[in-house]
């Protein structure tokens, strides 16, 4: 008997960022997000940096940020020169924080016990500034060795009316602050396929185990095996010719 086997070692598994929370994205309030933050700031990235200074390169989606800060609203005192870890996609997280270079943004921010900061909630363009000086309990102030004198401009200061907007976390839900990013595919052997061709009547048996998909933890996500099955249909059509 003339017998062929074939070993494939593969198996695609899934690295979701989140589920869709029940009754699907609901953008966060300028005020839910000042909230979950302990600093909050404007800057300009200076600089890209990579690999990231914590994370190092065990992702090649994320990066660090250096910038430079002009006002700040929340948090202690702050250097006007500070590295943002993590920024980018981190697999696993529900948010996507992109930072481009030479860009000014409104931060917010989280500090670790290493001195780097990290970002609680996605930056938003300097632009949008207006919207997040409704929320309560800000409070204009300069990150250290910068004054309007070095700025040439000063910086325009937090509405102080009674109507300003403030956040309960207890009357309402945290949901993820940016739309479900796709799917990060891995490989990692797991299947093997056997395929025996005998001399005399045709007769062909296959074995295959069953495809599975393994998300990252709390995910809901759809297998992604299509590119599998191909490879799995054009190799057995190979050895039928035989």
């Amino acid at each position: 008997m003339l017998r062929f086997s074939i070993l494939i070692f593969a198996v695609l598994g899934t690295a979701w960022g989140c589920s869709p929370p029940e009754g699907g994205y609901v953008e966060p309030t300028a005020a839910e997000i000042v909230f979950y933050a302990d600093y909050v700031a404007i800057g300009r990235v200076t600089q890209i940096i990579t690999p990231d200074p914590v994370y190092g390169d065990i992702h090649s989606s994320i990066y660090g940020a250096e910038l430079l800060l002009s006002c700040q609203y929340k948090g202690g005192n702050m250097p006007k020169i500070i590295t943002v870890s993590g920024a980018g996609f981190i697999p696993g997280h529900c948010t996507t924080k992109d930072l481009n270079y030479n860009t000014e943004y409104i931060l917010f921010l989280s500090k670790r016990d290493n001195g780097y900061f990290e970002q609680t909630s996605t930056a938003h363009n300097a632009t949008e500034l207006d919207k997040f000086l409704k929320v309560c309990k800000l409070a204009l102030k300069y990150p250290i060795g910068i004054t309007p004198d070095v700025l040439k401009v000063q910086c325009q200061a937090p509405k102080t009316s009674s109507d300003c907007e403030s956040y309960d976390p207890s009357a309402s839900t945290p949901v993820p602050t940016s739309p479900f990013p796709e799917p990060v595919v891995s490989v990692s052997p797991e299947h093997v396929l056997h395929v025996e061709k005998a001399q005399g009547p045709k007769k062909e048996a296959e074995q295959k185990g069953p495809i599975t998909t393994t998300p990252a933890s709390g995910s809901g996500a759809t297998n992604h095996y299509v590119f599998l099955l191909a490879c799995v249909v054009t190799m057995h059509q190979a050895f039928v010719l035989l």
